[in-house]
């Protein structure tokens, strides 16, 4: 992968490229986020309060044949309102070559009353590689009427797509609160794993609040969805324990967030 050209409208941006031997040819970081490397894999920090409205952020993330890249976030992505109101959001692409693999688990992001957030993600996918990718996101800080947010994903193996799908909540959206959609719940989680070497278990559902749909006979998405990130979570180790999923994803599935 060659990562796009830097725009100059951006207020944020990451580039990350991991080669098999676990270094680092790119990793670079500007504007209101910064990447750190460590032994547990790549943090992104707030270098500012981010985003407000109006604030373009960008990740660009490139693993490369036989590789492992892990990303999380230092703290939960804060969404802020802006005077007079404007939309902030992030971009996020990736593609994991031959073998490589892809562990996206950042914390939750979080609508703050005011705010309108949107962030879309494309990930390309070799035949043989693996994807763990997480979001979780928070209508508003306890006790606080929240923003909107919506989180979009497209994952393609060999440019066909695997999932296409989007996570949206808040007043932005007309019946996300119904209860044919989300039912009022303030948090919503999506986890897609896909492991070339395992075959997918059949659908699941949990009561009124998760559903585990297989993609391919190598993958899954598992949405779950409640008020608060600890109902979402009890809700997804439920899930994949039913699912025999302990196995696939580890540390994805069993973290709290």
């Amino acid at each position: 992968m060659t990562l796009a050209p830097v725009r100059a409208d951006l207020d944020g941006r990451v580039e990350i490229a991991v080669a098999a031997d676990g270094t680092y040819p790119t990793l670079h970081s500007s504007g209101a986020l910064a990447a750190r490397a460590t032994i547990d894999g790549v943090w992104l920090v707030g270098a500012s309060a981010h985003p407000i409205g109006g604030d373009r952020l960008a990740v660009a993330m490139d693993v490369g044949a036989e590789a492992f890249l892990s990303v999380h976030s230092a703290s939960a992505t804060l969404a802020r309102g802006s005077d007079p109101p404007r939309p902030s959001r992030m971009d996020i692409t990736a593609t994991v070559g031959p073998g490589g693999t892809l562990h996206w688990a950042p914390a939750p992001g979080i609508a703050a009353n005011g705010s309108r957030h949107a962030a879309d993600a494309v990930v390309g996918l070799h035949p043989t590689a693996a994807l763990y990718w997480k979001d979780t996101i928070v209508l508003g800080r306890a006790g606080e009427r929240g923003g909107s947010w919506s989180s979009r994903l497209r994952v393609e193996v060999a440019g066909r797509p695997l999932v296409v799908g989007e996570l949206a909540l808040g007043e932005a959206f007309a019946g996300w609160a119904s209860p044919a959609v989300l039912a009022g719940a303030r948090c919503v989680q999506s986890i897609v794993v896909v492991e070339p070497a395992r075959r997918a278990p059949g659908p699941r559902t949990h009561a009124a609040s998760g559903v585990l749909l297989p993609l391919s006979e190598c993958a899954v998405q598992l949405t779950t969805w409640g008020a608060s990130v600890s109902e979402c979570c009890a809700v997804r180790r439920a899930l994949a324990d039913d699912a025999g999923l302990r196995a696939w994803a580890g540390g994805v599935l069993d973290s709290d967030d």
